[in-house]
């Protein structure tokens, strides 16, 4: 390797570090957590969770089947995924956040942001 190569190599490099999630460093930042849900036996658990604004909660698939975290109101939905999967949402408005699995009605959850 050339200077010029290695010395193009680290900026690129440095350059990159740059480029990792903002997300992340807010989290760290703030000291925000990553809370988990686990979906078990057609049941989110724990089905009410009281969190911070700026966590994000991790609902992870255990069951067999597939499953959705659906806001009540619309405004967010996982779409469907199956055993292993798993999604992260991030919370960062105050208030209470119902939701449920679209392909199994009975499920109910809680998020409470404060």
């Amino acid at each position: 390797m050339t200077l010029r190569t290695r010395r193009y190599f680290m900026t690129s490099a440095i350059a990159g570090l740059a480029t990792l999630p903002v997300a992340t460093a807010i989290a760290a930042a703030t000291g925000a957590r990553t809370h988990v849900v686990e979906i078990r036996n057609n049941t989110y658990v724990p089905a009410n969770l009281a969190i911070r604004s700026g966590d994000s909660v991790r609902f992870v698939n255990r069951d067999i089947a597939p499953h959705t975290v659906t806001s009540d109101n619309g405004k967010f939905d996982s779409g469907r995924f199956l055993l292993g999967g798993s999604v992260t949402m991030t919370f960062v408005t105050p208030g209470r956040y119902p939701y449920f699995c679209q392909v199994h009605d009975e499920m109910h959850g809680n998020i409470t942001v404060g």
